[in-house]
């Protein structure tokens, strides 16, 4: 799947694209503007076995997250099942998360890079 939102949240694959669900997701000249209550959600992906190797490339721009709770950034949670794959940033570091082949989570945190855009 690729999403770069210049011409929306379409799927730019030719073939077999992904249905996304846009929830209070704006856009404007490449750039996909989240508030609060925001979300793109891709149904078939949600709880699925991602095989041996997942490899997601993403950058955003920081802001200020006024609840003190961690802000998903990409989640594959749906249902009440919790995410087997997570990466989530607080204000002073981004969390990777992800579980195992036994079903056990793992995590490892990160500083946040200084600057605003990661």
């Amino acid at each position: 799947m690729k999403l770069n939102f210049s011409d929306g949240f379409e799927d730019e694959r030719d073939k077999r694209p992904v249905y996304i669900v846009n929830n209070n997701v704006s856009f404007s000249g490449g750039v996909a503007k989240f508030s609060g209550s925001s979300r793109l959600r891709v149904p078939q992906l949600s709880n699925v076995d991602y095989g041996n190797s997942v490899m997601l490339k993403i950058r955003f721009r920081d802001s200020n997250n006024s609840s003190g709770r961690p802000q998903a950034i990409i989640s594959n949670a749906d249902c009440g099942n919790n995410a087997s794959i997570l990466i989530a940033k607080d204000k002073d570091r981004i969390i990777f998360g992800a579980q195992t082949e036994n079903g056990d989570y793992t995590q490892i945190e990160l500083p946040k890079p200084v600057g605003r855009l990661c």
